[in-house]
């Protein structure tokens, strides 16, 4: 079982991470979710058109279990995921959801 890692150990690798996509050195990569897993294409693609940065994004709740907040006044960029219908798992629809670069964020003191 790997070791859990701090917040300080999740924000450094976080940080990393981010640099090396922007720097270039993780190739065909424009962006990739906090949870270390890169987005669709078509989201890479959708984040690159609305002139979002390269690096590593999470939504508001992925950033809080992560050690750290959405700086206040941000806007997100819009990703689509596919959901399932509580009642109903045969039922896959559509969502837009909001995600948050890693420059949008700050530490949670």
């Amino acid at each position: 079982m790997p070791k859990k890692m701090t917040r300080e150990e999740k924000t450094k690798m976080i940080k990393e991470v981010s640099e090396d996509i922007k720097a270039g050195k993780v190739e065909g990569v424009q962006a990739i979710s906090v949870t270390g897993i890169p987005y669709s294409t078509f989201n890479q693609c959708f984040i690159a058109h609305q002139l979002g940065p390269k690096g590593v994004y999470g939504g508001y709740r992925q950033w809080i279990a992560n050690g750290r907040k959405v700086k206040k006044g941000e806007h997100g960029y819009s990703i689509i995921l596919p959901m399932k219908k509580k009642d109903d798992e045969d039922v896959t629809y559509f969502s837009s959801i909001a995600v948050f670069h890693f420059d949008q964020t700050e530490e949670v003191k």
